[in-house]
């Protein structure tokens, strides 16, 4: 299996294929390329089984590189290098893209090299997938399941959302409310990627960015814009203090 390997970092570059001899002698590295252009004229070029992709490049993200080809054109598999934190790591997983996280541990490389020669071809869908759930959070929206299909409401409408049983009461920034039939871990799974949402009570999970001011009475509650209070559980208190101090 031939392959190139796309980082503007040397370092990264020279690292990976290191380790690419040393524990996956059957892929051959046929260049290294430090941008996306570079990159799309080598592919051309070399027609390789396998491209390292690292995502974060200046001028170019590696999400980009499909737009340079046709469908037809896309006959290798990709493996995104990435220093992206735990909580974007979700996103390559709903998106069924294969990864390897920075710095790269040799057990994940060689299972990664292992996977991308047992498959056929990449998966342009799950690209695709990977490129929306990557986007900014500001621009999604939270589908919310009703009984004639689903409402969207954008992340930075939401207040909070408290959970009732098998169900979830959504509270909005202008005062409304809607009732879902899904519990609280439902949607705290959806929004696990948005790092304002924090799960700060068995009851509630909040949204961070209207949080106004944290008060000791009453067992611990947050204020929120336009007067609402939710409960803060004292084992979470830390963990919330330290992300509203971030």
């Amino acid at each position: 299996m031939n392959a190139i390997i796309v980082d503007d970092e040397t370092k990264a570059r020279k690292m990976l294929n290191a380790m690419l001899a040393d524990l996956c002698p059957e892929v051959e590295v046929l260049e290294e390329c430090d941008d996306l252009p570079n990159a799309v004229k080598a592919i051309k070029r070399l027609s390789p089984q396998l491209v390292f992709l690292d995502i974060e490049m200046p001028g170019h993200s590696g999400l980009e590189l499909l737009e340079f080809f046709g469908e037809d054109e896309i006959d290798f598999q990709i493996i995104f290098t990435t220093a992206y934190d735990h909580y974007a790591i979700k996103a390559f997983k709903l998106s069924a893209v294969d990864y390897l996280l920075k710095p790269i541990s040799p057990v994940d490389l060689k299972e990664a090299v292992s996977r991308a020669s047992k498959r056929e071809s990449t998966c342009t869908g799950s690209l695709a997938n990977l490129r929306e759930n990557l986007q900014p959070e500001a621009t999604k929206k939270l589908a919310i399941p009703q009984l004639n299909g689903f409402r969207f409401i954008d992340h930075s409408e939401i207040l909070y959302l408290k959970g009732e049983r098998a169900y979830a009461t959504i509270w909005l920034r202008d005062g409304s409310t809607i009732l879902a039939s899904r519990n609280l871990k439902y949607f705290e799974d959806l929004l696990q990627l948005n790092q304002s949402f924090f799960r700060c009570h068995r009851s509630f999970l909040v949204n961070l960015n209207h949080v106004i001011e944290y008060v000791r009475t009453d067992g611990g509650n947050l204020i929120l814009h336009g007067g609402r209070q939710v409960s803060v559980a004292i084992d979470r208190l830390p963990i919330l203090l330290e992300r509203l101090g971030q």
